[in-house]
Parts: C-alpha cells; structure tokens; sequence
C-alpha cells in the first residue's frame, strides 16, 4: 500500500502485482480524471481494462460495504481511502499515478 502523510507527492508509481493491490492517492487533495491521467505500463486505465490487465472497477470501503466506480466513468479519489484495483494477468504490472 502507498501513503502518504498528506504532503503532495505529485506522482507515485506502485507494482501491481497478479490479484487485488490496495492503493491511496499521493496527494491531500481529491483526484480526479484518473482514467485518463493514470496509466499502466504506458496505458490508460481503459486501455488497461480493455487489454484485461485490470478489473473494470475501483472499490473502497464506504463504512457498510464495498462500493465501486467503473473506470470508464473517470473516478474521482479522495486522500485516506483506500482504494483497490486488480491485476487480473499473472505477471506484474506499473501503476503511475499522477
């Protein structure tokens, strides 16, 4: 897991290795247009999605239950959630938030 304690750290990158990986944002402010923003080995989340390296969803824990956003819908994070994301190949994979 990648945290940071509420400096704005600008990027981050973070292996994401095959199964679930937990994720925070580098930053103490919202980000957003993360689908497009973020990529993985040089891909767009949707690009990542379509090629099947990632799952089509970003899931927290909102309290009650898990909850979701479609990264075709080009999710808004928040700072102190802890988001997950799945590498659904066998090898690993690059994360670059930014």
């Amino acid at each position: 897991m990648l945290m940071y304690d509420g400096i704005s750290a600008g990027s981050a990158t973070v292996t994401l290795k095959p199964g679930w990986t937990m994720i925070a944002i580098p930053s103490s402010a919202n980000m957003s247009n993360i689908g497009t923003l973020w990529k993985i080995d040089e891909l767009n989340l949707a690009e990542a999605v379509s090629a099947g390296t990632i799952g089509g969803s970003i899931y927290w824990w909102n309290g009650a239950t898990y909850d979701f956003w479609p990264i075709g819908t080009n999710p808004q994070v928040q700072p102190w959630k802890g988001y997950w994301i799945v590498n659904q190949s066998t090898s690993d994979h690059i994360l670059k938030m930014q």
